[in-house]
């Protein structure tokens, strides 16, 4: 739900940032208005006359807060608004504007927006990628333009019977966006770089810290049964933080923020992410995972082996809000037994 704030776009941008801002973003947008004829030219002249008069401060637009950022936890410094300014009664100028958190790599962030959309240039899913058209890199502000519709988790929130179809309508949209992603020629134009890690120093270094004593026969499990599987499988360019609050449906898809987007991850990272998001149950859970093998991969064989791969990564994900090491106890424990780990079957 959006939420009026009383932040202006010059608390959030500084004096520079918000004079240019309204200087690349405003202004021109409302010339191309009176030229296109959505508003007439006595409006563009009352415009002029006030930004005249009082300023081009006039032309700030209203924030209203989106979401607060989330990753793994509550992140108290990122933000998403929605910026409006009205012209007429049918006229406004409306962007997204997310203030990245102190966490984000803001850098990283623009480059793989700009990435995303030339990676899919000439292809049916280019506008499916927002391009940013502005940028604050002191303030960690992206501005792209707003896209109509509502975020896909409010989606299901307002049709819960619908939930299966739904989330399989998004996969078999996603599983189009993957394989162009992964041509390449997309490849080749817009690399994101590779921002997934080593899935068995990821293991060590979070979970065992530096103290490794007694952990060796830990290490060699997760590495046998896991790590090796997940490390082998990272050749795919893919989203990287891919859930409901980050795809708009509007009769089709829009796919935000490209922040963690990565090329050396697999599929299965991505979908893995959007289930466990979207609040579903093992059955359903079970029927989407092997849903979205049969969109990803050809022959049975490679469909088994995403299921498997899926299930180890959720294996990974769930250590990740684990509280305390119990369960790397219990899993070390369950050795050539099925995990008690849920949705865990190797």
């Amino acid at each position: 739900m959006t939420q009026k704030i009383n932040l202006s776009i010059r608390e959030l941008l500084g004096e520079r940032g918000h004079l240019d801002y309204l200087n690349k973003i405003i202004i021109p947008q409302i010339e191309a208005f009176g030229k296109e004829g959505k508003i007439s030219a006595s409006t563009l002249r009352k415009i002029k006359d006030a930004v005249k008069q009082k300023g081009v401060g006039i032309l700030s637009p209203q924030l209203y807060c989106l979401d607060q950022i989330t990753l793994n936890t509550i992140e108290e410094d990122g933000f998403i608004f929605d910026a409006i300014l009205p012209i007429t009664d049918n006229v406004s100028i409306r962007n997204i504007i997310k203030k990245s958190s102190g966490k984000e790599d803001y850098k990283r962030a623009v480059e793989n927006q700009r990435k995303a959309r030339e990676a899919l240039k000439g292809t049916g899913y280019e506008n499916a990628v927002p391009a940013p058209v502005f940028s604050n890199k002191r303030e960690r502000v992206i501005v792209t333009p707003y896209v109509s519709g509502i975020t896909f988790k409010d989606s299901l929130m307002l049709n819960p019977d619908e939930k299966e179809k739904k989330l399989k309508e998004l996969i078999d949209d996603y599983a189009g966006l993957f394989f162009q992603l992964n041509t390449p020629e997309a490849r080749k134009r817009a690399d994101f770089g590779e921002a997934m890690v080593d899935f068995n120093d990821f293991f060590i270094r979070n979970y065992l810290g530096r103290d490794m004593k007694g952990m060796e026969k830990i290490v060699e499990l997760f590495g046998s049964e896991i790590g090796k599987d997940l490390n082998s499988a990272r050749k795919s360019a893919i989203h990287g933080d891919f859930h409901g609050k980050n795809v708009i449906s509007n009769g089709g898809f829009t796919y935000l923020d490209w922040a963690n987007a990565a090329s050396n991850g697999f599929p299965e990272f991505d979908i893995s992410k959007l289930i466990t998001k979207s609040d579903v149950d093992a059955d359903l859970e079970q029927r989407l995972v092997e849903y979205a093998a049969s969109r990803l991969y050809k022959t049975p064989e490679e469909q088994e082996e995403s299921v498997r791969r899926f299930a180890k990564n959720q294996i990974v994900q769930e250590l990740l809000s684990a509280w305390n090491g119990k369960c790397l106890v219990q899993f070390c424990n369950e050795k050539g037994k099925k995990s008690s780990f849920r949705r865990s079957n190797l």
